[in-house]
């Protein structure tokens, strides 16, 4: 695989995503009268997959794909640049794609003990991620030192053992989003279809799960590899991946009300009934 294929699979997962993110806009609007905050949330993180797509192609225009030994200093460093701002925006896309997701949970459900659960998992993802971005941040002393090693006395943390527990978090985290709701439709007051189209779509969920242990692998890959620059193309590949499936499956049950009106029996409701829920129902 090649540096180029992984921004071109970045652009278009991206762009992709970004239609999603746009319906979801479009049916808040016509159908609910407003934008809600979990839509916010979910502007931000299409932006910063935005700025991952543009950070990996910092890294392809100065080496990524290519093998070490032909890769000059002065683009090895501009390489390890983007890959840093990489890992920052990857991060903060995906912090914002969860808390959109557990903020629909809100919406979703009223009942008292599942809300708690939702609460829970804003102030849990808000907690780790904050830390995941100072570690990201200030993972070297001085920050320089992350692309420039030759300067003196600086250092890092373990590369490794961080990226290995940050993916691993991950993975655990998204089956977390994917199994919650399912015990809490039992309790929604919808017709039955309705309750499968739901359940159906928290069900594609599990296809991030998928995508975040094939991540994992490639993490692997590139903290073993003795030729980083070759070797980060998987790991910049599966990450966009991950990051814009996620912006995608938070989007999915917010469109139901433009799919209900151009397949009013998939949904088993009628589009304005699925739209005088739409404020209830992410």
């Amino acid at each position: 695989m090649s540096g180029t294929q992984a921004v071109g699979n970045s652009m278009t997962f991206s762009a992709v995503a970004l239609v999603f993110v746009l319906l979801r806009c479009t049916s808040r609007i016509f159908f609910v009268g407003r934008v809600l905050k979990e839509d916010m949330l979910i502007c931000v993180a299409m932006l910063w997959s935005f700025g991952f797509s543009s950070s990996i192609e910092v890294e392809r225009q100065n080496g990524m794909g290519d093998h070490i030994s032909n890769v000059s200093p002065e683009r090895l460093e501009r390489m390890l640049q983007g890959f840093y701002a990489s890992v920052i925006v990857y991060n903060l896309g995906l912090a914002f794609a969860k808390c959109s997701i557990s903020c629909q949970f809100l919406s979703l459900f009223k009942e008292r003990k599942y809300r708690i659960s939702a609460w829970f998992l804003i102030a849990f993802f808000a907690a780790y991620d904050l830390v995941t971005l100072m570690v990201s941040i200030f993972s070297c002393t001085p920050v320089r030192y992350y692309w420039n090693r030759s300067l003196p006395g600086g250092g890092c943390i373990r590369f490794e053992t961080w990226w290995f527990f940050s993916a691993s978090f991950c993975i655990v985290s998204d089956f977390v989003l994917c199994i919650l709701p399912l015990p809490m439709l039992k309790s929604l007051h919808i017709p039955r279809k309705q309750k499968y189209s739901l359940l159906a779509v928290f069900a594609v969920g599990g296809f991030v799960c998928i995508v975040a242990i094939l991540r994992l692998h490639a993490v692997y890959v590139i903290s073993s590899s003795p030729d980083p620059t070759y070797g980060n193309v998987a790991a910049a590949y599966w990450s966009s991946i991950e990051l814009n499936t996620g912006i995608i499956c938070a989007s999915l049950p917010t469109i139901r009300p433009i799919i209900a009106k151009i397949f009013p029996t998939w949904l088993g409701s009628a589009p304005h009934r699925v739209a005088q829920r739409q404020s209830s129902i992410p």
